[in-house]
């Protein structure tokens, strides 16, 4: 149900000072398995920008993973950033960006300083939440959905425990920014999904989701090439065509 790519991308965390408050109260509204249509258009308004039919848009934030059956998969509070406009794309996951347009497909890794070139394939936007699936989720697979509030922040939960991939699918919002702020995912160990001590975690949080571009602030191929070779920015880095 969460699919975190283009060419393979994923995705925050504020640190505040800590203050002793109350909790605001939570109310859990079990709702059977059932679509709850209301809920769903509620959802589906606040979800547009992450549409694949979007032309313009720009998210950021924060991916963290904790896979229990296997540590080194692990990730803490990696930034993420993705924008699109039009045919100009731009995501960034960690030290890796993937850029390009209707011309190009070009990978940067900052860390091995490479550059990889090659012609454009078709690039899967990312898709964070899937209304169509979640409606399948809940008539097909026997999730459970509830709605739950904590002051301003509305959560939708799609819960199987039995499910042998997905057991939970989580999406925040904020109701005063209408906002998706965190989508959280709980997964299955495919090589011993009956076993909850082995499952994996992954967990997003957005800083900026925003249905207007902000392309223009990150590389684009103009800058990084200088027709066949690399631009003088990009000059000690290793040209590799593929």
């Amino acid at each position: 149900m969460l699919v975190l790519s283009a060419g393979g991308w994923a995705m925050r965390r504020h640190f505040y000072p800590v203050k002793k408050v109350l909790p605001a109260p939570v109310k859990s509204m079990p709702v059977a398995s059932a679509v709850d249509e209301v809920l769903l258009k509620q959802l589906t308004k606040m979800l547009t920008v992450f549409s694949p039919a979007s032309e313009h848009f720009a998210f950021s934030g924060t991916l963290s993973i904790t896979d229990y059956g296997d540590s080194t998969q692990n990730v803490a509070l990696q930034p993420f950033a993705v924008s699109r406009h039009q045919y100009e794309f731009y995501v960034r996951q960690g030290d890796v960006e993937t850029l390009g347009d209707a011309q190009v497909l070009i990978k940067i890794d900052r860390q091995r300083k490479k550059v990889f070139v090659s012609h454009p394939e078709y690039v899967q936007q990312p898709v964070l939440i899937d209304v169509a699936t979640i409606r399948q989720a809940i008539t097909t697979e026997n999730y459970q959905l509830s709605s739950k509030r904590r002051g301003v922040l509305q959560t939708l939960d799609l819960i199987n425990e039995k499910h042998f991939s997905c057991r939970e699918y989580s999406v925040t919002y904020d109701t005063l920014r209408k906002q998706v702020v965190r989508v959280f995912t709980r997964f299955a160990n495919p090589q011993d999904p009956l076993n909850h001590q082995k499952e994996k975690w992954v967990d997003i949080h957005f800083q900026q989701v925003d249905t207007l571009s902000d392309i223009k602030q990150y590389p684009s191929a103009a800058s990084v090439l200088s027709g066949t070779r690399l631009s003088k920015t990009f000059q000690d880095y290793q040209l590799i065509n593929y």
